[in-house]
């Protein structure tokens, strides 16, 4: 009996690609639905938006089912900060691709999508994975604005607040993600900021590279 049950199951397949992508500890709990097999394929690494003077800011979904529908719409449900919309429309671009641009006020966003086929609902999902519209920064200095070690702060909601790192850090967060953390909190938006502090770097040569002057230094010149 379980057999036959699991045959006759609908295998329905939607593609996600998107400016945006999420964390593991990202991960929310999708509307119960009819058993699916969903997979998620980011082709895209950028996740964030600087808002403008407006508190909006624009992103973008391209998306793709490996069945064919006949029309798609968007909700974006606001989890910190922002504002939720109503039930926007996704433009297909085929059988089985769609796509929308869409405004959204500074704030973090998880996206509701429907797929329907003939007004039957082949697919209603809240996607694990977020929008962030917000601000972000970028950080100069030496080694302690780097974030050498024992200079690190790692005890911050790193769902809303992301620390950009250089490769050859280590996982170091100095204190960036802490004064996101504060950020986030004063301004009700996500934070991102850029650590581009580099360790054996002076403020004398960070002064002559802000003004295009040459400057020598037995690191890097």
């Amino acid at each position: 009996m379980q057999n036959k049950f699991l045959r006759n199951i609908t295998l329905f397949t939607i593609t996600i690609s998107s400016l945006y992508s999420c964390k593991p500890e990202e991960v929310i709990t999708p509307f119960k639905e009819p058993p699916t097999i969903v997979d998620l394929d980011l082709l895209s690494t950028r996740k964030f938006v600087q808002r403008n003077d407006k508190n909006e800011g624009e992103i973008l979904i391209v998306g793709s089912s490996s069945n064919s529908f006949t029309s798609a719409k968007v909700k974006f449900k606001n989890y910190f900060g922002g504002q939720e919309t109503e039930w926007l429309t996704l433009t297909p671009s085929s059988s089985n691709t769609f796509r929308g641009s869409f405004t959204l006020k500074g704030g973090g966003y998880y996206p509701q999508i429907v797929l329907q086929k003939n007004n039957v609902i082949l697919k209603d999902t809240l996607l694990p994975w977020n929008f962030k519209v917000g601000e972000i920064f970028a950080v100069i200095g030496h080694s302690l604005a780097e974030g050498q070690s024992p200079y690190t702060i790692t005890s911050y909601d790193q769902q809303w607040c992301e620390i950009i790192k250089w490769p050859n850090q280590n996982g170091i967060d100095g204190f960036w993600g802490r004064f996101a953390d504060k950020l986030r909190g004063k301004l009700q938006v996500p934070i991102m900021v850029y650590n581009t502090g580099i360790g054996g770097s002076n403020s004398y040569q960070w002064g002559q590279s802000a003004y295009g002057l040459e400057f020598e230094s037995p690191i890097f010149n």
